[in-house]
């Protein structure tokens, strides 16, 4: 059993590290774990195996077209969860699960699922489980089309998030969201005055996630300002919002192409210091077999010199005789 578990430990660390670094063929990889979690009886470490199935259920859904792959594997980490009775692996489990219902285009099963999730957060009483859950939910109703539904939950979210610092994001979100619902239902003031307040919570964007948040907040602002006949202020937001997005840009690929400048220096100067290196070297060594091959022919010299020095006394001798 011990060899059985390490191997379910070692499928999840590879499951895990596809996670952060995701391979080129990682849907063959996420069919291929599946099939390797199959060979392992499910009484070893259901935790374990739980996790791994939702981390293999988020991949598949972060792949976007091979979302549904994702249905099978997340029922079972549901019921598998169940079983153990764990509510906040189950909680987790159920949330999940919704986000992939509703993903394939199956929002009344999702809405069950995550209303069950909802039930779980609130008995934990995690108000950060609660609000993410309660986001998840306007979402379902948003799929099927059930607006105002939505804009209940994204409120209910919002109220949640009021006053917590690190649920700043999420209510900004929720907010732009509520808006969003508004142009559907045709309360256009009321998202104007969600979208505003949304986009008042929202700092200057740093990162791709951020900045995505922000347009979609500035495309639901413009569409509410259209919608109202506000043509020219519309038109000035979005003249105004492409500069400011411009210039951040700008400055980016500013830093980005100073970085890479740094970069490149370095490298030429590593280059050119290994080659002066090797160049010394090679005129070290060139130096010394200049001296051995110097010392050689001056021994050779030499002996050449004694020899007919020699010679020349030994004919001196026989002369004087």
């Amino acid at each position: 059993m011990d060899a059985v578990a390490e191997q379910l430990h070692q499928l999840e660390a590879e499951v895990k590290a596809n996670l952060a670094t995701p391979r080129t063929d990682t849907v063959a990889f996420l069919n291929q774990s599946l099939a390797r979690l199959r060979s392992i009886p499910f009484d070893v470490e259901p935790r374990t195996r739980i996790d791994c199935l939702l981390s293999i259920v988020q991949q598949f859904h972060h792949q976007g077209q091979s979302v549904f792959s994702a249905v099978e594997p997340a029922a079972l980490a549901v019921m598998l969860a169940e079983q153990l009775g764990d509510k906040t692996l189950l909680r987790r489990a159920l949330n999940l699960q919704g986000i992939v219902l509703f993903s394939t285009s199956n929002p009344g099963d999702a809405i069950r699922s995550l209303a069950r999730a909802l039930e779980i957060a609130q008995s934990l009483g995690d108000e950060e489980l609660q609000a993410g859950t309660w986001n998840n939910l306007a979402a379902a109703f948003y799929e099927a089309a059930l607006y105002s539904d939505s804009r209940e939950c994204l409120l209910q979210a919002a109220d949640l998030a009021l006053g917590v610092p690190k649920l700043r994001g999420l209510r900004g979100l929720a907010l732009s969201n509520v808006a969003l619902c508004c142009l559907h239902t045709r309360d256009y003031q009321e998202g104007i005055e969600r979208i505003k307040d949304s986009i008042s919570l929202m700092p200057p964007p740093t990162s791709p996630a951020e900045m995505l948040v922000r347009v979609q907040a500035e495309a639901n602002f413009t569409r509410l300002l259209l919608a109202t006949g506000r043509v020219r202020e519309a038109s000035e937001r979005v003249i105004a919002e492409a500069r400011a997005r411009a210039t951040v840009l700008k400055k980016q690929a500013h830093e980005s192409g100073s970085r890479a400048g740094r970069i490149r220096y370095k490298e030429i100067v590593s280059k050119a210091e290994e080659e002066a290196r090797t160049i010394v070297q090679h005129a070290h060594n060139q130096a010394d077999e200049l001296r051995q091959n110097g010392q050689t022919r001056m021994e050779a010299a030499i002996q050449e010199a004694l020899g007919i020095v020699l010679a020349l006394k030994g004919g001196g001798r026989s002369d004087e005789s």
